[in-house]
């Protein structure tokens, strides 16, 4: 049985009989919000799913697990469909890749099978469609169309495409194809990463370089531990242990002297300096002081950062913007970031307003899409809804998804 309510929430809210009724109600889960009018509306679920890892709203659908099994319901709690899964992967434009009897197959938007589960292989995208392997060949596979024809190229393994180029291995070796399946850049590397603004890292003799979309080196004979994809076209490379920063011509523009580095999101790179953290600029020039225990990225302008055993955020100038008070805190995400503080799990935005809470032992999973997952011990066990922010983009959406593309090879 599924319930929904809208609830209006008022500017300051006493706490009373109705209140405590609506507590009971709800699981427990107290709404409190110290800021304007906001539509929040509350989703209770009551069947038995469960939730993992992968269980964060993507196109309006999450993963669930039922019986053992793997399906999809939407953010009203319906069915999308049947749980008959081994495994499941988000939806990405409007269609799911699904894993049934050990076989992969896609499947669309409302449960419909549009690809039997039939491949060996998960799909790596590739062009306007997907590679997969039934034994030992590959085929191309569009979903929407319901098409899959034999891929001529005969490789061991194909990653993923990304600036129109896939790399390849045969053997023990590594190179790179086209679009059209042409091999474009020699089998000759020990390894491959992506292509992201024209320069992929490559390993060469155990030791990790860069190379262009001609297959040219440019880091000019320079050879390093471990790289970083590029972006904001810095390359962040590991030497000696400690690492550092090259551009696009391979010149080191932070010498490699830090303990960790993260990307440059916001052309910001978060740091580690004698067991500190604090955050370079896309020069290498200290922007905040190396004095926290930890730093994340900055998303939506403000970054998480660790003080002790304690939580907040800062923003690009070092300012706490919101107090170290709280156990457990994740990245902000569209204006709303979840976190912990006693008995308490919640939702707050970057005035650190709480929109909503709720009361071991239930929590708040993640939040995406705008949408908090409630579960209890894995769980489900509702959603949260933020109206306003369903159809919004706060700020940083792009870069976030640019994000997930971003890889460190060792």
């Amino acid at each position: 049985m599924i319930y929904v309510k809208n609830i209006q929430f008022p500017k300051k809210v006493f706490f009373s009989f109705i209140t405590v009724l609506i507590v009971f109600l709800f699981l427990t889960i107290n709404t409190v919000s110290r800021c304007e009018k906001i539509d929040i509306r509350f989703v209770k679920i009551e069947e038995e799913y469960n939730v993992d890892d992968f269980s964060y709203f993507s196109e309006g659908k999450i993963i669930t697990k039922y019986n053992g099994k793997y399906g999809y319901i939407d953010s009203s709690g319906k069915k999308v469909t049947d749980f008959v899964y081994d495994k499941a992967l988000p939806y990405n434009n409007g269609v799911a890749n699904v894993c049934k009897g050990g076989k992969w197959g896609y499947i669309d938007e409302k449960g419909n099978e549009l690809i039997s589960c039939r491949f060996d292989s998960l799909g790596v995208k590739f062009g306007n469609g997907f590679l997969q392997k039934k034994g030992n060949k590959w085929y191309f596979v569009q979903p929407n169309k319901k098409w899959v024809s034999v891929f001529k190229g005969n490789y061991d393994v194909i990653r993923a495409m990304s600036e129109g180029f896939s790399a390849v291995k045969k053997g023990s070796k590594w190179g790179y194809i086209n679009s059209k399946g042409e091999l474009v850049i020699p089998l000759k590397f020990d390894d491959a990463g992506d292509f992201l603004e024209g320069i992929a890292p490559v390993k060469i003799n155990g030791q990790w370089t860069y190379i262009n979309t001609r297959g040219s080196l440019v880091t000019r004979g320079v050879f390093f531990s471990s790289v970083s994809s590029f972006y904001m076209g810095r390359g962040i490379i590991n030497k000696d242990g400690k690492y550092g920063v090259v551009d696009k011509s391979g010149k080191i523009v932070i010498k490699p002297i830090y303990s960790w580095l993260g990307f440059p999101i916001n052309k910001l790179f978060p740091a580690s300096i004698s067991n500190k953290f604090g955050v370079l600029d896309i020069n290498g020039n200290i922007v905040v002081k190396f004095e926290y225990d930890s730093i994340g990225y900055f998303f939506d302008n403000l970054a998480l950062a660790q003080k002790g055993t304690k939580f907040g955020y800062i923003n690009s100038q070092g300012k706490e913007i919101i107090p170290f008070e709280y156990d457990y805190a994740t990245d902000f995400n569209n204006g709303l970031a979840i976190v912990q503080k006693g008995d308490y799990s919640m939702v707050i935005d970057r005035k650190n307003d709480t929109k909503v809470k709720v009361k071991k032992p239930y929590f708040f999973l993640n939040i995406s899409e705008g949408i908090a997952v409630v579960e209890n011990n894995r769980k489900l066990k509702g959603f949260y809804i933020f109206r306003e922010l369903s159809n919004k983009r706060i700020d940083n959406n792009n870069i976030k998804l640019y994000y997930k593309n971003l890889k460190f090879y060792n």
